[in-house]
């Protein structure tokens, strides 16, 4: 954590090859949230946010793409879905189902064969 940071005084450029030390020192007493714009080498921009006390999320990690056609978005918590976004056409939500893949790809699928486990567990 980082105990001071700098408030700007004005208005700023959020990305510019310019630094400027103007501000006005204030006190951080907990890192509540934390977000970082980024500009990826073909010059994409980009967010990545993180908060550790974000009421009614209890261990909610989210992974969301945005683009100008759709947007695609993974919940921890609901993991077998992947909820997609169209600005042209309907949302939809896939879920999780090996049997719908190309046979050629379901052998590199992640399958539980939790009676496997258990059965070998009771082994030991």
């Amino acid at each position: 954590m980082i105990p001071t940071r700098k408030k700007p005084t004005a208005a700023r450029e959020t990305f510019t090859a310019a630094s400027d030390d103007e501000g006005v020192p204030f006190s951080v007493e907990v890192e509540d949230l934390g977000s970082v714009l980024v500009r990826f080498q073909n010059g994409c921009k980009g967010m990545f946010s993180a908060g550790q006390v974000c009421a009614g999320h209890k261990n909610d990690l989210v992974f969301e793409i945005n683009g100008l056609g759709g947007s695609v978005r993974w919940k921890q918590e609901r993991q077998n879905e992947l909820w997609v976004g169209r600005r042209d056409d309907g949302n939809i939500e896939i879920a999780k189902d090996p049997g719908a893949l190309a046979p050629s790809a379901q052998g590199y699928t992640h399958r539980a064969k939790y009676i496997q486990i258990l059965g070998r567990a009771s082994t030991f």
